[in-house]
């Protein structure tokens, strides 16, 4: 547990007051708004509303005690959202705190992870999964932004570890459990839905009767439509509004409205979950057919639960880490079942079979291998978010070297420059203007940011008309200065004809 707080709170606070994450100023905008009028409704069916309600509960809880001490606690202001994923908090003291909210939840994952574990199988599969958890790149990446994912990760790793349970023995206690725990984690954000193939399953594996199984199964499901209505009541109370948010959203995803994010077939996720567990992956892959082979009904239970999950993210276009990480818990307890398997093979093995030397140093060899990329992909992670880049140098140049209220067009990821000292031209992509509109609207200088940019360039051949569309905005303005600080692309350009 203090592994996983110390790897997710380093670099977790380094970019304040700027944020460069572009979903964190919409969701901390709205929980600040939510503390400072008092009004409970999100005004966004974005997400459904139990995570703004956690960082509300949080900032009263935080404030409220700071202020009986006498302590100081900062007026509430909205944070300024210049461009998609350029944003600046004038007052940090709520970021923070609901960072740490986050960060909390992902201790919370681990922990969840490690009962699931240890009623899955033992213990020891249960530590084997916790350490797995907590070094995984992904999950920590996403334990330190204001975002619902690690949210519904927590709820479904500790749904995940009722199911288990009740695929064990059930009874009307652990029934109940895991409903409200997948109420809550849908109540956080739709995608948790998902994850309730976990308690049908586990009802089918009930050695209890069918009668009793099916009558416990159909209160919880009865229950956590309650536990969904209470945790989000204005997603209940303006259905309407909150089912035409969601099937805007699903259309988006399911017709790839993220450029960047719709490249990769059926197998990206696989490649993904690679990329993030390494050898912990195919080791979880394999456990899922040895589970069932073996007939360990709680291990069906998280194997039917990963594949049904990973099998319908997969049909959307639009593909992101993120969109995996609930299950990865799933994945990092099985990864740990076969780890045990492994460990248990080697000790019951004869002399003849293995050495005595080879049976001592076979456990820590399997666990070192097991956590060292990972562990290396935290610290490169940590560095990469200590480090300055060119959103910061380029931030700082423009600062000292262009006259104070040019006209500067700004694109999405790009530098944030303060609107006061420029005028700002507010793009989602420099291209969605053509050349000469910059010139006919008295545009200055022209910032483009390897956050945007970049996605078309290095897939020019899925997106050849936005790749041309950058290469031609180049090609009609000087290069004033390109910044590659910190591995980060940023280029200004003069708007006027390039010499000759």
């Amino acid at each position: 547990m203090l592994l996983a707080a110390a790897i997710r709170l380093c670099g977790a606070f380094f970019d304040l007051p700027y944020i460069y994450h572009p979903d964190e100023p919409f969701n901390i905008n709205i929980a600040e708004r939510m503390y400072a009028t008092g009004n409970l409704r999100p005004a966004a069916f974005d997400y459904p509303g139990l995570f703004y309600y956690l960082n509300l509960a949080a900032a009263h809880s935080y404030l409220g005690v700071l202020r009986f001490f006498g302590g100081h606690a900062d007026a509430v202001q909205p944070i300024d959202a210049q461009v998609m994923g350029s944003a600046f908090a004038p007052s940090v003291q709520l970021t923070v705190l609901f960072r740490w909210v986050t960060v909390v939840f992902g201790v919370l994952t681990v922990a969840g992870t490690f009962i699931a574990g240890r009623v899955a199988r033992d213990e020891r599969a249960g530590l084997i999964a916790a350490v797995l958890i907590a070094v995984c790149p992904l999950a920590v990446g996403q334990s330190r932004f204001v975002t619902p994912d690690i949210f519904v990760t927590a709820f479904g790793v500790f749904a995940l570890a009722g199911a288990c349970g009740i695929a064990t023995k059930g009874s009307w206690k652990t029934y109940f459990l895991t409903a409200a725990c997948l109420a809550a984690a849908t109540a956080c954000k739709p995608n948790g839905i998902l994850l309730a193939t976990c308690l049908p399953v586990a009802c089918a594996l009930d050695p209890s009767r069918v009668s009793r199984k099916l009558a416990r199964c159909l209160a919880a499901a009865v229950f956590g439509l309650l536990v969904f209505f209470v945790a989000t009541p204005y997603t209940v109370l303006e259905v309407s509004a909150a089912l035409r948010r969601f099937s805007e959203q699903l259309s988006s995803y399911g017709s790839g409205g993220h450029a960047g994010m719709d490249a990769g077939g059926p197998f990206w996720y696989a490649r993904e979950l690679w990329t993030q567990m390494t050898l912990a992956f195919p080791l979880a892959v394999i456990q899922m057919i040895r589970s069932v082979r073996s007939r360990r009904a709680p291990e069906i239970v998280v194997t039917a639960t990963t594949l049904v999950y990973l099998l319908i993210v997969s049909l959307f276009a639009v593909k992101n880490g993120r969109s995996a990480l609930p299950v990865v818990p799933a994945l990092c307890i099985l990864a740990a079942c076969a780890t045990v398997d492994i460990v248990n093979w080697i000790r019951n093995s004869s002399e003849s079979t293995v050495g005595q030397q080879l049976k001592t140093i076979a456990p820590p060899f399997i666990a070192l291998c097991l956590v060292t990329s990972p562990l290396l992909a935290d610290v490169r992670q940590i560095v990469s978010i200590r480090t300055v880049d060119s959103r910061t140098t380029s931030r700082e140049w423009i600062e000292r070297n262009i006259p104070p209220r040019s006209t500067i067009a700004v694109e999405s990821y790009s530098p944030y420059l303060d609107g006061n000292a420029f005028h700002l031209v507010r793009l989602e992509r420099a291209i969605d203007q053509p050349p000469a509109w910059y010139v006919a609207n008295g545009v200055e200088y022209v910032v483009l940011s390897e956050g945007m940019y970049r996605r078309y360039l290095e897939h020019a051949d899925q997106y050849p008309w936005e790749a041309a569309a950058y290469r031609r905005l180049a090609a009609s303005f000087v290069e004033k200065k390109h910044f590659v600080d910190g591995g980060y692309s940023v280029y200004l350009y003069k708007v006027e004809p390039p010499p000759g």
